[in-house]
C-alpha cells in the first residue's frame, strides 16, 4: 500500500445514494443517555450471538451431538436459561467484544494497576508515573490491543508517539504478537516520523540527515498544527491532517523538550474545542530525565495533569531487578527532593516478593550473595581508569564462570567514553566479543554500508509488487545475505515493516523508501557481546549484570541531581548483579550508599597492555571523494572490492596526509588534511566500507568525480 490517494484515511464508506430527510422539529434537538439504550441494547445482543456462534464451533469440534444441542437449546430455553446452562461462571465473557481466550492474552497476565489503565473504558487523560522495570512498554502494548480487541476501535485511530526506532520497534513487535494482523494500521512512531508524515517530508535516499535537519521538520509540523503557516484552509487543517485519530500515547514524556511539547500538545488538540480533542495516555517518570544537555525539563511532565485535566497512576511493581538492587536505587534517588513519585518508591513486583533478596545470586555466588558492590579503587588511577578496567572485568568474569554464561547480557556503563578505552583494550586483549555504543562523531551511516547498499541494489531489481514477508524471503535466499549481523538487520527491519503495514503489496521504491527511513533512525547496528556504552546510551536497555564506571560525574550543587538522575538510571539497568566502581578518594553517589551493600579493594598494578587506545576515523578525517575521482578502471577500485572489514592497513604519511595501503601495497584510500592522529598508529584495519554516489558531494565538486560510484574505506588503529 502506498497511499497515493487516500479518502478521509481509508474510513470513507462508498454506499449507493440514498436520501436523508432529518424533521424541522429534531434539528436543534440533543440527545440524552436514554435516546442510546435501545442501541445498547441491540449490541449487547449481538456480542451474545457471536459468543453463541463461537461456543457452538468450539463445541462442535469436540463433539457434534453436543453442538446440536447446544442449537436446540438456544431456541428453545429462555435467555437466562440458556446462559445458565452453557455459560454458568463465564456470564461476564458475553459482555465483551472480544473472545475469552483474546481477553486473558490481554487482560489477564497484568497487575491490578496495570488492568485498571489497560482497561479504563471512560477515556479519560492519564498520566502514568512508571518507574524502571515497571512494565511500561507492556502497559502501552496492552493498552492499544484492548482498544483494538475489546472496544474496537480502528486501528488507522491510534497513534503511539516513541523517542528513538528501537522503542517503536520494540512495541510494534508486541503487539504483533499480542493481537496479530489487528495491529496492522496503528501508527506506531518516533517525533521526527510524525513530523514527516504531517508536513510530507522526504529526504533523499542519499541525503546526509544531521540534527539541524530533523529539528527543522518538527518546528514546521508543530507551526502547520499550530496554524502558524499560511496555508490554504488551515481552519481545518489539524482536523485534515489527524482525521481518524483519537487515541494518543506517549512514551518517556518526561524527557520532551519545548518543540516536542508543542507538537504533542498540538496532535492531541489541548487548545482545542472538547470534541476536537484527542484522548491523551503519557507514560513517563521523572526520576529518569537524564537529558537536560537537550532542553528537555521536568516542567512539561509536571504540568501534565494540568494540561489535559489528567488523573495520574503510578507503576512501581519493578519485574526486572532483585530486591537488593532496588532498594539500592531507592537509596540514592531518594536523596533528590520534589520528586512526583516520592510517596511511592519502586517496589519489587507481587511474584517475587517471597524470592531471597540478592535473587539467585543469594546462593549462587558465596561471596557476595547478590549484594550490591562497592568495588573500590586506588585514586591515583582516576585518570587513566587502568585498574578500574581490570577491576570490572575480573568481577565479570568470576560471574560468568559462576553461571557458564556468556557476555552477551552483560554490560560496563560510564559517564564518559574515555573510560571505556581501557575495557575495550581488555577485550581485544582477552579476544572477548564486544560491542562499542558509538557516540554521534564515530557512528557510520547504516545507509552506505556495503552490505546495507548491495541489498539495495538487490531489492531494486525485483519487478512487481511484494508484500514486507515476501520481501525478506526473496533477499534472505539470495546471495547477499553472508554476514550474520546483516541477516538480523534486515530480518527485524522487515518484521517491522510487516507490523506497521500487514501484508500490503509494495512496489521496490516504496521499499526501498522504508528501509532508508528505518535505517536512518539507528544511530548503529547493535552487534553481540558485552556491551560498552555510556549511561544515556543505555537508556531503555537491561541486563544481567551491569558494572557502573567511575569517573567524570560531578558533585557540583547545581548539576548534582541531574547527575544523580543519570547514575539511578545506570544502576536501574541491572537485573541480577550491580557493581559499582568508585575511586577511593570518594563516588558523590555510591558513597552514598551504606546499607546493605558490600565493599571490597581492588589491588592490582597497571597493565601496559590497557593503555592501548583505538582511534576509528570519523568521515570529516577521510578524503571520501579520493577514489570517486580517479578513472572507473583504476585499480584502487578492484583493490578496494577486495577488502573485508578486519583486514589490515598500513598509513603513508605523504604530502601532510596519509595514504591507506592494503597488505599488497596497493593505495585504497586516503586521509583528509584535517586528520591528526590521536594515537601512534602500531596497527591499522579495515572498520568498514562504505559506498559514495557523486550525487552525495555539494553540486560545485561533482564535476570532479570521474565515478558515479565508489567505495570508501574507513579505517581503526591502534597504539598509544
Amino acid at each position: 500500500r502506498q497511499d497515493i490517494l487516500s479518502l478521509n484515511h481509508g474510513m470513507t464508506v462508498m454506499r449507493r445514494a440514498m436520501t436523508i430527510e432529518v424533521k424541522k422539529e429534531d434539528k436543534r434537538k440533543t440527545f440524552l443517555k436514554e435516546d442510546y439504550l435501545r442501541l445498547d441494547e441491540h449490541y449487547r445482543e449481538k456480542r451474545i450471538q457471536v459468543h453463541v456462534m463461537r461456543e457452538y464451533a468450539e463445541v462442535a469440534l469436540k463433539e457434534m451431538a453436543e453442538a446440536l444441542r447446544l442449537v436446540l437449546d438456544y431456541f428453545t430455553d429462555s435467555k437466562q436459561a440458556f446462559i445458565k446452562r452453557h455459560f454458568n461462571g463465564r456470564e461476564d465473557v458475553l459482555k465483551l467484544a472480544t473472545s475469552e481466550e483474546s481477553w486473558k492474552s490481554i487482560i489477564e497476565s497484568l497487575s491490578t494497576t496495570q488492568k485498571l489503565i489497560v482497561a479504563d473504558d471512560d477515556d479519560m487523560n492519564r498520566l502514568v508515573l512508571a518507574g524502571p522495570g515497571s512494565g511500561k512498554t507492556r502497559v502501552i502494548v496492552h493498552r492499544i490491543a484492548y482498544l483494538l480487541r475489546v472496544r474496537r476501535v480502528p486501528a488507522t485511530s491510534i497513534v503511539a508517539l516513541t523517542f528513538n526506532r528501537h522503542a517503536a520497534n520494540e512495541i510494534r513487535k508486541r503487539l504483533l504478537a499480542l493481537v496479530g494482523a489487528d495491529a496492522y494500521g496503528v501508527s506506531v512512531l518516533t517525533y521526527h516520523s510524525m513530523a514527516m508524515r504531517l508536513t510530507g517530508t522526504r529526504f533523499e535516499r542519499g541525503a546526509t540527515v544531521d540534527e539541524r535537519a530533523l529539528k527543522q521538520v518538527l518546528s514546521d509540523a508543530v507551526e502547520l498544527l499550530e496554524g502558524k503557516r499560511n496555508v490554504e484552509g488551515e481552519d481545518d487543517l489539524r482536523e485534515q491532517l489527524l482525521r481518524g485519530y483519537r487515541y494518543i500515547l506517549v512514551d518517556e514524556y518526561q524527557d520532551i523538550d519545548d518543540l516536542q511539547y508543542r507538537l504533542v500538545s498540538a496532535l492531541a488538540g489541548r487548545h482545542a474545542e472538547e470534541d476536537g480533542r484527542l484522548c491523551i495516555m503519557a507514560v513517563g517518570d521523572d526520576d529518569q530525565n537524564i537529558y537536560a544537555w537537550r532542553d528537555t525539563n521536568n516542567r512539561y511532565i509536571e504540568r501534565f495533569r494540568e494540561d489535559y485535566e489528567a488523573s495520574t497512576s503510578f507503576l512501581v511493581d519493578n519485574y526486572r531487578s532483585s530486591l537488593r538492587i532496588i532498594e539500592a536505587a531507592n537509596q540514592l534517588i531518594g536523596q533528590n527532593s520534589a520528586r512526583l513519585k516520592e510517596a511511592n518508591p519502586i517496589r519489587i513486583d507481587r511474584a517475587r516478593q517471597e524470592l531471597p533478596a540478592g535473587g539467585l545470586w543469594e546462593e549462587h555466588d558465596e561471596k557476595r550473595q547478590g549484594r550490591v558492590l562497592r568495588l573500590r579503587i586506588d585514586p591515583s588511577d582516576r585518570e587513566r581508569g587502568n585498574l578500574q578496567a581490570q577491576a570490572a572485568m575480573a568481577e565479570l568474569g568470576r560471574l560468568l564462570a559462576l553461571e557458564q554464561g556468556s557476555w552477551n547480557g552483560c554490560a560496563v556503563l560510564a559517564r564518559t567514553h574515555r573510560y571505556l578505552w581501557p575495557i575495550q583494550a581488555w577485550c581485544e586483549q582477552q579476544d572477548i566479543p564486544y560491542f562499542m555504543a558509538a557516540d554521534k562523531e564515530t557512528a557510520l551511516p547504516i545507509t552506505r554500508q556495503r552490505s546495507f547498499v548491495a541489498a539495495i541494489d538487490y531489492l531494486r531489481e525485483i519487478e512487481g509488487a511484494l508484500c514486507a514477508a515476501d520481501a525478506w524471503q526473496r533477499l534472505s535466499g539470495s546471495n547477499q545475505m553472508v554476514e550474520a549481523e546483516w541477516t538480523s538487520f534486515f530480518q527485524t527491519a522487515f518484521e517491522q515493516m510487516r507490523g506497521e503495514l500487514g501484508d500490503c503489496q509494495l512496489g521496490n521504491g516504496a521499499l526501498i523508501d522504508w528501509l532508508y527511513d528505518y535505517a536512518r533512525e539507528l544511530r548503529q547496528q547493535p552487534k553481540e557481546g558485552l556491551y560498552l556504552g555510556t549511561v544515556h546510551s543505555a537508556k531503555g536497555l537491561e541486563f544481567r549484570h551491569v558494572v557502573l564506571l567511575d569517573g567524570g560525574w560531578s558533585a557540583q550543587v547545581d548539576t548534582l541531581a541531574d547527575e544523580r538522575r543519570l547514575y539511578y538510571v545506570g544502576m536501574t539497568r541491572a537485573e541480577q548483579t550491580l557493581t559499582l566502581c568508585e575511586f577511593a578518594d570518594g563516588n558523590p553517589f555510591s558513597r552514598s550508599l551504606i546499607r546493605d551493600v558490600q565493599q571490597h579493594e581492588f589491588q592490582g598494578r597497571p597493565l601496559p597492555e590497557l593503555e592501548v587506545r583505538f582511534q576509528q576515523l570519523t568521515l570529516k578525517e577521510i578524503d571520501i571523494g579520493f577514489a570517486g575521482r580517479q578513472s572507473p578502471h583504476a585499480r584502487i577500485h578492484k583493490a578496494v572490492e577486495a577488502l573485508r572489514e578486519g583486514d589490515p592497513l598500513t598509513l603513508k604519511e605523504e604530502a601532510g596526509r596519509y595514504q591507506l595501503l592494503d597488505r599488497q601495497g596497493n593505495v585504497v584510500g586516503r586521509t583528509a588534511k584535517s586528520f591528526q592522529p590521536q594515537i601512534g598508529f602500531d596497527q591499522c584495519e579495515v572498520a568498514a566500507v562504505l559506498v559514495r554516489f557523486a550525487e552525495d558531494g555539494e553540486e560545485q565538486y561533482r564535476d570532479l568525480n570521474k565515478c558515479e560510484r565508489w567505495e570508501v574505506v574507513v579505517p581503526r588503529g591502534r597504539g598509544k
